[in-house]
């Protein structure tokens, strides 16, 4: 996502998968989705168009007005059910076995390779911190252990916040209870190259994170 442009992600009930949602081919403007909080229940419209369907970036979906009906807030039982019946526990499984590469300190995917760009995986620890290399623009990076075990660093978190939002949430989390769980919602960036990779790659995303103790949600 950039300027006032946001990336976003629904999940079909109907059909038990990620879609993007996109008006015209793009991407929907801040201003067009005031009225939809994260993890609401919506109806949408697709428009019927047919959009080129390249890995990973299968779930674009082209919608006509009107394009969000509101319908209502999930409740706190109903997003750790969703979480827990859709999240995966290994990163590289979800991605796509042998699709998910690492490009100097880097991980993403090659175009054309993959299964998906969108989905939620379990994680038993994550953390968020923030380079200042450029005070004017900072990063905001995640590193996260899934469940198979696996580590990954340098994520770039892309959450839409403010920084003093961001701010609030750096930090490391983990399970203290068995009965706790975090989940990060993770995301293919389109394909790039930062001039010094062998190969364009889509670049691995935190998109945002849930973590309930004890089956409370304590944070979104």
């Amino acid at each position: 996502m950039s300027g006032t442009k946001v990336c976003m992600s629904l999940y079909s009930l109907e059909d038990k998968r990620y879609f993007r949602p996109l008006k015209n081919g793009y991407n929907f403007d801040i201003s067009e989705i005031l009225g939809i909080d994260l993890y609401s229940l919506v109806d949408v419209n697709p428009s019927g168009d047919e959009l080129l369907m390249e890995y990973p970036h299968c779930e674009d979906l082209n919608i006509e007005s009107p394009y969000f009906t509101f319908i209502r807030e999930y409740t706190d039982k109903e997003l750790y059910d969703f979480f827990t019946d859709t999240a995966y526990v290994d990163t590289k499984e979800m991605f796509g076995e042998g699709s998910l590469i690492k490009q100097g300190r880097t991980w993403g995917i090659l175009s054309n390779t993959g299964k998906r760009s969108l989905g939620t995986v379990e994680v038993d620890y994550f953390e968020i911190t923030k380079d200042t290399f450029n005070p004017e623009k900072p990063s905001y990076r995640v590193s996260f252990r899934d469940l198979s075990g696996e580590l990954y660093s340098n994520i770039k978190f892309v959450i839409k916040a403010l920084p003093s939002k961001k701010d609030e949430m750096l930090g490391e989390y983990e399970k203290e209870y068995e009965d706790d769980r975090l989940f990060l919602r993770l995301s293919l960036a389109r394909e790039w190259n930062n001039g010094q990779w062998e190969d364009d790659m889509c670049v691995l995303q935190v998109s945002n994170f849930a973590c309930f103790e004890n089956k409370e949600l304590v944070n979104l």
